[in-house]
Parts: structure tokens; C-alpha cells; sequence
């Protein structure tokens, strides 16, 4: 049973966490930086844990600080919140092995999900419908693959939280200069088809799948499915 819940995010999310944990009647610890430490969420909280300077990398980012912070305060679990470390494998494995309870996916299950070439081959894996497309890693590859998937496209990172202007790729030249540009500061990019069936252009809307975790089974959306991590 939870009893003391340690919360590592900031504002909005934070505040949510702690109010509910409150109606469950927990005690809530804030893993707060210097900045934060008269926010709202702050007053909220029955505990603040000071965790680094308002640099976020120094803060909400540092798993050594939260985990080290949470241990401290003798809590029995951390809620990340959204955003910050919330789909962080390494930080979720951290939690485990310092003895707290991560309130979210397990370690695996975050990998799984965090690259999204990876997600997309376990989703079409377990029979979900998924956009056509897929990776390209160079100039000339991403040309073959527009070419099997078609124009017009649109271009993403394969990595979680690593999003770069989501450009509309409408012919061969765009890829080509376009992945010359993006491959400097990463490794590949994925390709997804944005036509209907009937060959018309789809109005360009982003559209995120929440993935929840229990057990063995996982909901994306409505959709539920059983699956085994190797």
C-alpha cells in the first residue's frame, strides 16, 4: 500500500497528483527546484524535497537527485507526472532498484514505446491497423521508401519527446534535402503516409496513442491487448 507518495513533475500535473493522492489519503512529497518551491503545487504538497536548481537538467531531469531525494524522504512510491523523466527507462529501473514503486509502466515496457519504430512493429505485431510507412537512414533510402509509400508524406523522429518541425514531404527533393538537414542531430527519421484510401490529402493533425500498463495487458486507446516482453 502506498502510503507516502513522492512527486517528481512541476505545475499543472503536479497539483492533480497531489490533490488526488490527498482524497486516497496519502501523504505527498513534491520533488521540487529552487524555483518551485513557493508554486502552488509546493504549498499543496504536505512535504517539499528540494532537488536542484531551477535548471531543469539539474532538477526534474536528474535521476540521481529524484531518486536520492524520494529515498530521503522515506517515500513508498514516485509519480512522475507527464513529460520530464515520466518515459524514461532508466529512471523507472532507478526507481525499482532503490526499493520504491514506480507509478507507471515498467522499465521494459518504456523502452518498447520509446522508439516508435519499435512501438509501431509491436502494435502491427498484435494486429492493430497502423499507418503506412517506416525508417529510412540515409538520403537515398528515405527516397526508396517514399517511393513504396508515396507522396505526400510526413516526417518525425523514431524517439519519444525528440520532435523537430514535423515537415509535409511532397516530393523526392524535399526528402533528399531535407534528410541532409535533420541527420545531424539524429539518427533516422520516420516516413508516414498521410493520404486517405481514396488518394485525397488528410488535414495534417497529430494524434497520440495514451499507453496503459497493467500486467501483461495493454490498452492503447480503446484497443486491448495481451503481449510478451522478451
Amino acid at each position: 500500500m502506498i502510503r507516502r507518495l513522492f512527486v517528481a513533475n512541476r505545475g499543472e500535473i503536479a497539483l492533480r497528483i497531489i490533490r488526488t493522492a490527498r482524497r486516497l489519503g496519502m501523504t505527498t512529497i513534491l520533488g521540487s527546484s529552487e524555483a518551485d518551491r513557493e508554486s502552488l503545487p509546493a504549498l499543496a504538497a504536505d512535504e517539499v524535497a528540494i532537488v536542484g536548481p531551477a535548471a531543469s537538467a539539474e532538477s526534474y531531469l536528474s535521476i540521481d537527485r529524484m531518486v536520492a531525494a524520494a529515498r530521503q524522504a522515506k517515500a513508498d512510491a514516485i509519480h512522475p507526472g507527464y513529460g520530464f523523466l515520466s518515459e524514461n527507462a532508466a529512471f523507472a529501473r532507478a526507481v525499482a532498484e532503490a526499493g520504491i514503486v514506480f507509478v507507471g509502466p515498467d522499465p521494459a515496457t518504456l523502452e518498447a514505446m520509446g522508439d516508435k519504430l519499435n512501438a509501431r512493429r509491436i502494435a502491427a505485431e498484435a494486429g492493430l491497423p497502423v499507418v503506412p510507412g517506416g525508417e529510412a537512414a540515409d538520403a537515398e533510402a528515405a527516397r526508396v521508401r517514399a517511393g513504396e509509400t508515396g507522396y505526400p508524406l510526413t516526417r518525425d523522429t523514431y524517439t519519444v519527446g525528440r520532435h523537430r518541425n514535423n515537415d509535409i514531404v511532397v516530393s523526392d527533393p524535399k526528402v533528399s534535402s531535407f534528410h541532409a538537414r535533420f541527420d545531424r542531430t539524429l539518427e533516422g527519421f520516420v516516413l508516414v503516409d498521410l493520404r486517405s484510401r481514396n488518394g485525397s490529402f488528410v488535414n495534417g493533425k497529430r494524434v497520440d496513442a495514451v499507453v496503459l500498463q497493467n500486467g501483461d495487458e495493454v490498452r492503447l486507446g480503446t484497443a486491448r491487448l495481451r503481449y510478451k516482453m522478451d
